[in-house]
């Protein structure tokens, strides 16, 4: 049982959110940088 008030669940799941948030952009950087290069290698 948890004992979270809603405000302490809203903020936990605000922070869940901006993590998954982050680790998609992070991604999507890395997709980005690794694009770049391929391209850059090619022409």
């Amino acid at each position: 049982m948890n004992c979270l008030s809603n405000e302490g669940k809203w903020i936990y799941h605000m922070r869940k959110e901006k993590v998954k948030e982050q680790a998609m952009m992070t991604t999507a950087c890395q997709n980005m940088k690794k694009t770049s290069l391929h391209l850059a290698r090619v022409s």
